[in-house]
């Protein structure tokens, strides 16, 4: 079953690094231009021919794993942290890659959020704070878990999530697996890499205003009108999956917007063909405007995995703050490789 979570937040702060752009605005305009800059790597696929990725400038080629998601994440962290952090603790949700993978790390665990808040130059609220290791929905999962925190008295929370696929036996693992984009592969996608952040202030209903004020930053970029999170246990079984589970995510963020529709939906949809199928049932079933907008950014910047809903966040909200976006709310719906998925609203 979907768990329906309804706490308003206000974004005070959100940034973006990937291979477009080292801030949120940079990366919105470059998509909004549908750029897209997959550079060659020095490792080769089964037919001997070098792997294309959407790699983050000026990082180090020989820099993989760990280290390397901890220099994609921290500049991005540093910037959406307020002024006065360094005197209050705050909580950091982090969505990072799933177990298993070849790159795999325990210090993913938890040990990944203190590197993090050093470096960011603030005081980390151990209690509350926490990685999820949850694919492409994570992100999803780390804003509901976020917005308990702060209806249980937290007044700001900051969410994100990190990946790289830049990594020799990751790249090696999804070629056998037939999952990179070739030529002659079908069902294959470009690996990328990237972090975003979202602060998240508690709304103040007495004042009428957001308690991040007190944190140092007078203006939201956006409002989370609401977190979608459940699962879709068909991928478990050797069952059809017909989107019941994203269908009933998307119905229900769609009926807490004024026109009770979508107007406005950004996916992780990357070329595999799995997606497509899953998210056309949805689409087909009523809760997206008519005419409603699309976006899919992998195309241009990869898939981003367990970065994915932090990157689309941020790039909703410097789209929102530019005048630049195509509807006042925005859906970002995402599905992992497992059978978690997760969709969240964010409004003007």
């Amino acid at each position: 079953m979907a768990e329906r979570v309804l706490v308003p937040a206000y974004v005070t702060g959100a940034s973006a690094r990937c291979s477009l752009g080292l801030s949120a605005l940079q990366v919105a305009m470059c998509v909004r231009a549908r750029k897209g800059e997959p550079r060659t790597t020095r490792f080769t696929d089964k037919r001997q021919r070098f792997i294309g990725v959407a790699r983050t400038p000026g990082m180090r080629e020989d820099l993989h794993g760990f280290e390397r998601m901890v220099a994609l994440a921290a500049p991005a962290l540093r910037s959406v942290v307020p002024d006065g952090a360094a005197l209050h603790p705050v909580p950091l949700v982090l969505a990072v890659p799933e177990a298993g993978r070849p790159d795999d790390d325990p210090r993913f665990g938890g040990a990944m959020l203190g590197v993090l808040a050093e470096q960011a130059g603030f005081r980390l609220d151990g209690a509350r704070s926490r990685t999820l290791r949850a694919g492409h929905a994570g992100v999803a999962l780390a804003l509901a878990l976020a917005l308990d925190e702060l209806t249980r008295g937290a007044t700001l929370v900051i969410v994100g999530g990190v990946d790289s696929y830049y990594h020799p036996e990751v790249l090696a693992w999804l070629d056998a697996e037939c999952r990179l984009h070739a030529l002659d592969a079908e069902n294959g996608f470009l690996p990328g890499e990237g972090a975003g952040f979202l602060a998240l202030a508690r709304q103040d209903p007495a004042r009428g205003r957001s308690d991040a004020t007190a944190q140092g930053r007078a203006t939201a970029q956006a409002v989370v009108r609401g977190v979608e999170v459940g699962r879709e246990e068909t991928v478990l079984h050797d069952a059809p999956n017909t989107a019941q589970t994203m269908t009933r995510l998307i119905a229900a963020l769609a009926a807490s917007t004024p026109e009770r529709k979508i107007p406005w939906v950004l996916t992780d949809l990357n070329g595999e063909r799995h997606r497509g199928r899953e998210w056309a049932m949805v689409a087909a079933r009523g809760a997206l405007a008519e005419g409603a907008v699309h976006d899919r950014f992998a195309g241009e910047l990869g898939d981003l995995g367990a970065a994915t809903g932090g990157v689309l966040g941020a790039v909703t909200c410097a789209l929102f703050s530019a005048g630049a976006a195509p509807a006042g709310s925005a859906c970002i719906a995402l599905s992992s490789d497992g059978p978690e998925r997760g969709a969240f609203l964010l409004g003007t």
